[in-house]
């Protein structure tokens, strides 16, 4: 069923909902890791909808054949190396499978040649 939303427009939603998460990160430099601990599990989430949504979907670019566009994936995978400084060890340890599966779904996706 096609209800008119094409890959372009869920990366563009995932990409914002990952602005917005650095809005709130960066809002406040003394934020307890309580609240970073937050953030993780709402990263988590955005990331495993992605990693999802890239298993059954083949394009990962937001750009054309000449110009690449991967913003998206950048954001959601740099997002834990600049905000996950001060949670507890283990959650950051919880987190490494979906940093994994991102990954390897997005190399995957990357290597397909798309129409």
């Amino acid at each position: 069923m096609d209800v008119g939303v094409n890959h372009h427009n869920v990366l563009e939603f995932m990409q914002s909902v990952i602005r917005q998460l650095e809005i709130a990160a960066g809002a406040c430099h003394d934020i307890s890791s309580a609240e970073r601990a937050s953030l993780c599990v709402l990263w988590s989430n955005v990331a495993d909808a992605l990693t999802k949504y890239l298993k059954f979907h083949m394009h990962v670019n937001q750009g054309d054949e000449k110009h690449h566009d991967l913003s998206c994936f950048y954001l959601v995978m740099l997002f834990p190396f600049y905000h996950f400084y001060s949670i507890p060890y283990k959650q950051v340890c919880n987190q490494w499978h979906l940093i994994l599966s991102l990954c390897e779904v997005t190399h995957a996706r990357t290597l397909t040649k798309q129409n």
